[in-house]
């Protein structure tokens, strides 16, 4: 049976018309695709930063007096830069590390840490009860439960505030407990 040139008109206007819906149907596969592995990845972050916040505490809070150990802790890969605070630190103390970081040629800001002392100090008390800080995500600040220090600077001034680079999405950190503090190395 031979189709009249309508007839064939017709078939091709349906043909492109299936075309068409084939295509638009599967480009809504693929943002879903997209959209559900971004979902995806940003849970797994999510729950990196809540072991690290978790495993961090713990290991501070069980570390005995005088022992040392190196602690490696998972992180995100969106995480640049941990920054840990020791009691009292204030504006001063984040200007001076905004300083050093700018000498490093990195041009690291502590808008978190700030506004954390502004908060604390405007309660009465010096400097923040968040001791760490995640950056550049900063909208995560925690405190671990545990006073934490740092080795003296090499002027002799004690060091209230110090950063740790993250590189491959890895932290590591060496930790001696010191009875009621923690030292971060």
């Amino acid at each position: 049976m031979k189709l009249t040139n309508k007839a064939r008109k017709a078939e091709m206007q349906s043909q492109i018309f299936i075309y068409i819906l084939a295509m638009v149907i599967g480009v809504g596969i693929l943002l879903y695709g997209y959209n559900a592995i971004k979902g995806f990845k940003s849970q797994a972050d999510d729950v990196l930063l809540l072991q690290f916040e978790n495993g961090i505490r713990n290991d501070l809070k069980t570390i005995s007096f005088e022992s040392t150990k190196v602690k490696t802790y998972d992180l995100p890969s969106t995480v640049s830069q941990i920054c840990f605070s020791a009691e009292g630190v204030d504006a001063i103390d984040v200007q001076k590390e905004e300083a050093r970081q700018l000498a490093l040629k990195k041009n690291y800001k502590y808008p978190l840490i700030r506004t954390a002392i502004g908060d604390y100090l405007s309660s009465g008390s010096k400097g923040t009860t968040n001791n760490v800080f995640i950056y550049p995500n900063g909208e995560k600040a925690f405190f671990t439960g545990v006073k934490i220090e740092f080795d003296k600077a090499s002027s002799g001034d004690p060091v209230l505030f110090k950063c740790f680079d993250i590189k491959s999405g890895i932290l590591s950190v060496r930790i001696k407990g010191k009875g009621s503090t923690v030292l971060i190395q």
